[in-house]
């Protein structure tokens, strides 16, 4: 009956997350709202984070142990979100103690942090790919009903960044078009003002940017707003 009533919360709190990114949430407020949830429903999980592998680096994390043992994948080049972006799968270290895949990472985080075990999933496959990160102070921490339970949170995770991404690919869109539309806009009025052809007022538009020092994009907004070149 707990585990129904955890699942039932954990899909209501997904479906609030799904709301809260179609309302235009940044990446990080959802990153971050993500590792508080995974923190509180994975049994075992005492610091997570959200990484991006290619770095990697970390998108989202709960505290500054989860940040230090990111930082140390990053340093060494090695460790399990690395690894679970290579292989598209889940990794699992059940004694950092032990451990001999990653043997720079495993040293380091023994020695610098109070981690010792770690359950990592793939997120996304997108170019670069990110991972969900548990990490648990103690040393098998992660039993079988604590890997079900951060399995199912995982799939939820990976649908909620699939939303993310996909809202974050639409908005860029969106603002591509809006500043292509600015510049079109920006080009004929210095035509008509300058009697240029279209070519030599794209060229005012890049001149007076490079000497500004400000975005193309920002100075085209200006001409089409006060119709003169800053």
């Amino acid at each position: 009956m707990r585990d129904s009533q955890a699942a039932s919360e954990l899909a209501f709190q997904f479906r609030e997350l799904g709301d809260h990114i179609s309302a235009g949430a940044a990446t990080c407020d959802a990153l971050g709202h993500l590792v508080d949830l995974a923190r509180r429903f994975v049994p075992g999980a005492d610091w997570v984070a959200v990484s991006q592998a290619g770095g990697p680096r970390t998108l989202a994390a709960t505290d500054d142990v989860a940040r230090a043992v990111d930082r140390i994948q990053t340093d060494t080049g090695e460790g399990p979100c690395l690894t679970a972006a290579q292989e598209h799968g889940v990794v699992m270290v059940a004694d950092l103690a032990s451990e001999t895949r990653w043997p720079r990472f495993a040293a380091r985080t023994l020695a610098e942090t109070p981690v010792r075990s770690i359950l990592t999933f793939e997120l996304s496959e997108d170019q670069p790919p990110s991972a969900l990160n548990l990490y648990a102070g103690g040393a098998n921490a992660f039993e079988p009903e604590a890997v079900a339970a951060a399995s199912l949170f995982a799939a939820h995770a990976q649908l909620a960044v699939m939303h993310l991404n996909a809202a974050a690919k639409s908005a860029n869109l969106t603002e591509a078009l809006t500043t292509s539309r600015q510049i079109g806009m920006a080009v004929g009025i210095l035509m008509a003002v300058h009697k240029v052809t279209a070519e030599g007022a794209f060229d005012l538009l890049r001149l007076s940017s490079q000497q500004q020092q400000r975005k193309l994009r920002d100075v085209a907004r200006e001409v089409t707003e006060t119709g003169l070149l800053p």
